[in-house]
């Protein structure tokens, strides 16, 4: 749907390609290829980066792998659209979320549209509430001009939210909230791993969000999940070839249920 939005408004647009080695992510070496074969440096140009966290497959970018892509794009003149909606749900609590601040203001100056949120770090479906910043005074004007200012007790609560986010002692209800949550979705993408892995499938080795991602043997026939009640999104939908997704963040009693036909779907095929 990222591409989706870009041909709304008929922009024009390079697709760039990543490798599954490299678990989809973009890699420094990898861009500054793209961008020297492409003839983009001293043109305008912007680079969507899905990051730290990626949806969907929940693969991470370390502090220093987007230090060094922000970089080539401050050297190549492109400006950056960051978007990291889905951090804040890494598995690990010492990989959560790092400053982008000093990244950004450091090295060669290039424009940048930061956007984060809270509704995916609390898997809250019902509450869509984003954030942007970014040094581009024009979309700051159109941001306050345009978008929907949230009701007064939404932004209160997320006042609260981030003021107890950010708090070094990290003992209150809110941080205990998202280490149980972290741990329900790491057992569960444990859980799902082991039996996909059993049966010949390559999981993409996520360290966090709401996802798994994995491609089946060329045996295997998607409609045997169907046969079996196993709901999943295919390739068309996660926009990797040969690729599925599996939904993590569900109840406990519904996943456990969910691993269970999967795993007699997989025993009988």
């Amino acid at each position: 749907y990222f591409k989706e939005a870009i041909l709304l408004n008929d922009n024009p647009h390079l697709l760039f390609s990543t490798q599954e080695r490299d678990d989809f992510k973009i890699t420094p070496a990898s861009l500054k290829k793209f961008l020297i074969d492409k003839n983009l440096q001293g043109k305008r140009w912007h680079l969507y980066f899905n990051a730290p966290v990626v949806n969907p497959t929940g693969a991470y970018y370390s502090k220093e792998e987007v230090r060094d892509i922000i970089k080539i794009v401050q050297d190549f003149n492109g400006s950056l659209f960051i978007d990291a909606v889905f951090s804040g749900l890494e598995f690990d609590a010492k990989k959560t979320s790092f400053p982008f601040g000093p990244l950004l203001s450091s090295g060669k100056k290039s424009s940048y549209l930061f956007v984060g949120g809270a509704s995916k770090e609390f898997s809250a479906g019902g509450l869509r509430f984003a954030y942007g910043v970014s040094n581009l005074e024009d979309f700051s004007h159109y941001c306050r001009k345009n978008l929907t200012r949230p009701h007064q007790l939404v932004l209160k609560a997320m006042r609260l939210f981030y003021q107890e986010l950010i708090n070094e002692k990290k003992s209150g209800p809110i941080h205990k909230h998202l280490q149980a949550q972290r741990l329900q979705l790491k057992k569960h993408a444990s859980s799902l791993t082991e039996i996909l892995t059993k049966h010949q499938w390559r999981v993409i080795s996520g360290e966090g969000g709401l996802f798994l991602v994995a491609k089946p043997p060329a045996h295997f026939n998607p409609t045997y999940f169907q046969e079996s009640n196993v709901l999943i999104n295919g390739p068309e939908w996660t926009g990797i070839e040969e690729y599925y997704r599996f939904v993590l963040s569900v109840k406990k009693e519904d996943f456990s249920m969910a691993l269970e036909r999967i795993k007699r779907c997989l025993d009988t095929h």
